[in-house]
């Protein structure tokens, strides 16, 4: 049991430190790793990958802020419609049986390695050309959002403005469902959204979406507890692991390039949705 303990805890740690580095979580590494190496039952995995978020966002959040790249007005507007979004999600999840579960999560996989992929390309080069280089910013209502690249980074501290608030806070929803039923952050669906629909810049993107994953996962570990599809333990265990690797992943995240992070990941994922697949085919 000893070394079970220690296995669930190294999970964490891998998953929190990559997970924090790319904005995502966590938990599409948590859930796949449980299922598929520790041979735990896929909702009591995405249970405890829900939980973990908490940490994660915890963790992420301390270490964005000294950088000031947390835009915390948006991720606030985001957030309300990506905790509803979580609770459907989680509820739906719940019924669901497990081998449904586990073909929507091999599903995200196959949908998260060309979005990463893009991402691996894209780099960091990416923000709206129309920001405001200079002197005050009027906001004319709630979803006029601007925001201000810091000016230790690479655009030194320009305005930006975020582009389709709306459609982000609607696309929100969707990120908050995924997020409740598989265990992920939602950072799949936020990021990409965040820097190509909204204009933000990607790291104040990925450490907008570690803000609202906080919340996301406690809405929707609120719902596999009431439903009694929880194990405390093994929850403890990753939740101390994520804990750590999130830390470590969140100060790595400054100090290495975005490319070099995506691309360990984008490996990790092809790997896993090989292993996933073959799983289900021997279901």
């Amino acid at each position: 049991m000893d070394w079970l303990i220690a296995a669930y805890i190294l999970t964490g740690w891998c998953a929190g430190l990559l997970g924090s580095m790319v904005g995502l979580g966590g938990g599409i590494i948590v859930v796949p790793a449980l299922t598929l190496l520790l041979n735990v039952n896929i909702k009591n995995a995405v249970s405890s990958s829900l939980i973990s978020l908490v940490a994660t966002s915890v963790m992420s959040v301390s270490v964005y802020a000294e950088r000031r790249l947390v835009h915390y007005r948006l991720g606030l507007v985001f957030v309300f419609t990506t905790i509803l979004g979580s609770f459907l999600g989680s509820y739906v999840g719940v019924y669901l049986d497990p081998q449904t579960v586990m073909i929507c999560f091999a599903v995200l996989i196959g949908a998260a390695i060309p979005v990463m992929t893009v991402r691996l390309f894209q780099g960091e080069k990416y923000i709206d050309r129309s920001v405001l280089r200079t002197g005050p910013v009027t906001r004319t209502g709630l979803l006029e959002l601007y925001g201000r690249y810091p000016a230790d980074d690479t655009e030194g501290g320009s305005y930006y403005r975020v582009r389709h608030a709306k459609a982000g806070a609607a696309l929100s929803t969707l990120a908050g469902a995924v997020s409740g039923l598989l265990g992920v952050g939602g950072g799949i669906i936020q990021v990409p959204m965040l820097n190509g629909l909204c204009g933000v810049p990607v790291r104040v993107a990925t450490a907008t979406s570690a803000f609202m994953i906080g919340f996301t996962g406690l809405a929707g570990a609120t719902t596999y507890f009431l439903y009694e599809q929880f194990d405390l333990s093994m929850t403890g265990a990753v939740v101390v692991g994520v804990t750590v690797g999130s830390w470590m992943g969140s100060r790595l995240a400054l100090l290495i390039r975005t490319r070099a992070i995506v691309g360990i990941l984008i490996a990790v994922l092809v790997a896993t949705l090989v292993r996933m697949v073959i799983r289900i085919m021997a279901i």
